[in-house]
């Protein structure tokens, strides 16, 4: 298998599910021993580049992230994490597994939007109290029941552990203890899958882009999406 490609801004956004999910091993399935993060990551800098690609076909929609894997050009955030963890046996083993796998990642999509439109919010303190903090007491609660008699992990234990990492970050940043120490199961899922070697090895790495706390990192990054998309 070649490796595979994935195109974003510089930054988090839509695309750091797929790396983690790309960092734990797209080649799981057909027994190929981990050595690390095993994708490109490759971040537009002009809108050119992005321009190119949609003119070309490779954004059937337009929009960014792109997967290149397999031979195939895939768009859609949702479609990439489900072929990743199709291609890596994370998806579930019955179709029961596979839908409740389904259920839980829609459900980490819209408690992670306080994630994605953090770079972009002008108050971070009204973000995390006003925004952040609800998402935080309406999701955690059912997430922790959720997992709380997993024994295999699948993907979507590692969006969680994606979405509750960043969230944590997040709080950390402002001086607040992050809230996920008050849910056991959460806090337990989150350091087994930071913990595991080749998701160390990915968050330790340069294809890990740094949390857009505030100051010049977010406003890169916010910078970086306004000039790809031809705004600025």
């Amino acid at each position: 298998m070649t490796t595979p490609t994935l195109t974003y801004f510089k930054g988090w956004g839509l695309a750091e599910q797929s790396r983690w999910l790309l960092a734990y091993g797209a080649e799981v399935s057909v027994g190929v021993t981990h050595t690390g993060p095993t994708f490109r990551n490759v971040a537009l800098s002009s809108f050119s580049e992005f321009d190119k690609l949609r003119n070309d076909g490779s954004l059937p929609f337009g929009q960014l992230p792109l997967l290149e894997m397999d031979g195939l050009k895939i768009s859609q955030s949702q479609a990439m994490i489900r072929y990743i963890a199709k291609r890596s046996g994370l998806a579930g083993g019955t179709l029961a597994e596979q839908v409740r796998c389904d259920m839980i990642a829609e459900a980490v999509k819209d408690a992670r939007l306080g994630v994605v439109k953090w770079p972009f919010s002008p108050d971070k303190d009204a973000h995390l109290n006003d925004f952040v903090a609800p998402l935080i007491a309406k999701w955690y609660p059912k997430f922790d029941a959720m997992i709380a008699d997993d024994k295999e992990l699948t993907y979507a234990h590692i969006l969680i552990a994606e979405m509750v990492s960043s969230y944590n970050l997040m709080f950390e940043s402002k001086g607040v203890p992050p809230p996920s120490a008050d849910y056991e199961n959460l806090k337990d899922l989150t350091a087994k899958v930071v913990g595991l070697p080749q998701m160390k090895e990915y968050l330790e790495s340069d294809k890990r882009f740094p949390f857009p706390a505030e100051g010049e990192i977010c406003n890169s990054y916010v910078e970086n999406v306004e000039v790809v998309l031809g705004r600025r």
